[in-house]
């Protein structure tokens, strides 16, 4: 009787031991899987932000045009890009639309060269060619369009741009005058830095 009380009570705690350690695994294993759900929302979080940051960088749509560039823009033809993101110092370049109208130009290593349309003031044909770098105008410059005095057809300026294998860019303005052409100005600049258009001559 003694030994069957003995094996009872050794049966007992053995029982006790087993459902212990099962039930402490089990909040062990609870423990893993919550950990392993917030790693995996951290790495979706983490994912989904840099992905919005390649969206924010790349909203500039990327060019069809390859260098050397020596084309002549058709305003009647012409179909633009509209800006999707926010880029500081586009208010100015907007021409009373509600989204930025532009022309992608090849990239200069990661700054952004776009073309665009000037067309709200007295002249429909006149563009600029702009630089962005890191989501910011960085520098416009007049490249291509027709200049006259309004009512007077004697007298015209018409320039235009090219740019070469090495990203020089070339602005020829020619005066018309009479039918005579001849050049008036023959401009070079270069990208620098962060997107900095310099006058190299």
């Amino acid at each position: 009787m003694k030994h069957l009380k003995s094996k009872l009570i050794l049966i007992f705690l053995i029982l006790i031991t087993v459902t212990t350690s099962c039930k402490n695994n089990d909040t062990k294993s609870e423990d893993t899987k919550t950990t392993k759900t917030d790693d995996s929302k951290i790495k979706f979080e983490i994912i989904k932000g840099t992905k919005d940051t390649l969206q924010k960088d790349n909203c500039i749509i990327e060019s069809n045009f390859l260098l050397p560039y020596a084309k002549k823009t058709d305003i009647k033809k012409v179909a633009y890009n509209n800006l999707k993101c926010n880029i500081r110092g586009v208010e100015e370049l907007l021409c009373g639309e509600k989204n930025l109208r532009y022309i992608s130009l090849p990239s200069f290593k990661n700054i952004k060269v776009i073309l665009v349309p000037m067309d709200c003031g007295d002249f429909n044909y006149r563009y600029f060619l702009v630089t962005i770098f890191q989501n910011k105008v960085v520098s416009k410059q007049y490249v291509e369009g027709e200049w006259y005095e309004p009512g007077d057809d004697s007298y015209k300026e018409v320039t235009s741009f090219t740019i070469d294998e090495d990203y020089t860019i070339t602005i020829t303005t020619n005066a018309i005058e009479s039918g005579q052409s001849s050049i008036k100005e023959n401009l070079r600049f270069e990208i620098f830095e962060h997107g900095v258009l310099k006058r190299i001559n």
